[in-house]
C-alpha cells in the first residue's frame, strides 16, 4: 500500500486514488517472503499493476538502493510527501531528480485537452484555443505522452 495515501486517508485529507499501487523488488528470490504486507506479483501482474497506475494518472518514480531493492512509486501530487516536500521546500526539479522534459510537436497536436486533465503539475494551458507547454514546470512522468490522442507529445532526455 501506498504509505503516504495511507496516511493522509488516516487523518482524513486522503484522495480517491488507488492505495495498493507502490511496487517493490528485489534480485533476490523471496527476499520479502517474511513480511505480511507485501504481496508476491507474477510479471504479468507487475505489468498491469504499473499499468493501471498510469491509467489512473499517477505519477511513477523510482529508487534504486544498494542492496539490490528498487522501489517503484505511483504518485499523487496531493498525498506524496516526497512530491509535496519538493514543492514546500522549493526544490522542484532539484529533488527528486527528473531525467525527461515532454515535449509538445504544435504540428500535430489537436487541442483537445487530454493532457491538461491528466498532468498532474500544471504544464500545460490552453491559450487562444491552442495547448501550449510550460516545460520548466514538467517532472517527466510521461502521464501526458501515453495519452496523447495523436501522440503529440514526447519525452526528451534533459
Amino acid at each position: 500500500d501506498c504509505i503516504c495515501r495511507v496516511q493522509k486517508k488516516h487523518i482524513g485529507e486522503g484522495c480517491d486514488h488507488s492505495i495498493n499501487n507502490c511496487l517493490v523488488f528485489n534480485k533476490k528470490e523471496n527476499a520479502f517472503k517474511h513480511l505480511d504486507t507485501i504481496k508476491t506479483l507474477t510479471k504479468d501482474s507487475f505489468i498491469n499493476k504499473l499499468r493501471d497506475a498510469s491509467l489512473e494518472g499517477l505519477v511513477p518514480s523510482t529508487s534504486n538502493k544498494q542492496d539490490g531493492i528498487t522501489y517503484i512509486c505511483n504518485c499523487c501530487t496531493c498525498c506524496c510527501y516526497p512530491i509535496r516536500g519538493s514543492f514546500a521546500l522549493d526544490l522542484v526539479h532539484t529533488w527528486p531528480e527528473h531525467a525527461y522534459r515532454v515535449i509538445l510537436n504544435d504540428d500535430d497536436c489537436i487541442s483537445c485537452g487530454v493532457c491538461i486533465d491528466r498532468c498532474q503539475f500544471d504544464v500545460f494551458k490552453e491559450v487562444d484555443g491552442d495547448i501550449k507547454a510550460d516545460t520548466k514546470k514538467c517532472w517527466g512522468c510521461g502521464i501526458c505522452t501515453n495519452s496523447c490522442p495523436v501522440e503529440a507529445l514526447s519525452l526528451d532526455k534533459k
